[in-house]
């Protein structure tokens, strides 16, 4: 599969398009007759009950949702949460 190279303060980092599938739905290739539900995207805009809000990505892997955090102070802080969340994540998505 591609990688997509993410930089970010002059270090490069490799974040393949496969570990992005595993991290959101849970499963390491496209199915062969796709995803069901279709795979979608959201945004952390809320706290959980406690108020808390996440700066790592989680994943519904029932509905293939990936969802993003947002309220980085930069999109380099941005990008350092994402590329930790889904690389330390290895198996459900949590980081």
């Amino acid at each position: 599969m591609p990688k997509h190279v993410v930089c970010m303060l002059g270090v490069s980092h490799d974040v393949s398009f496969g570990e992005i599938i595993f991290f959101a739905t849970g499963v390491r290739e496209i199915p062969p007759r796709g995803f069901w539900p279709k795979p979608s995207l959201d945004f952390l805009h809320k706290g959980d009950a406690e108020g808390v809000s996440s700066t790592f990505p989680k994943a519904n892997t029932c509905t293939c949702c990936l969802m993003l955090p947002v309220g980085h102070m930069s999109y380099a802080l941005f990008e350092d949460a994402i590329i930790f969340g889904i690389r330390n994540a290895h198996g459900f998505g949590y980081a």
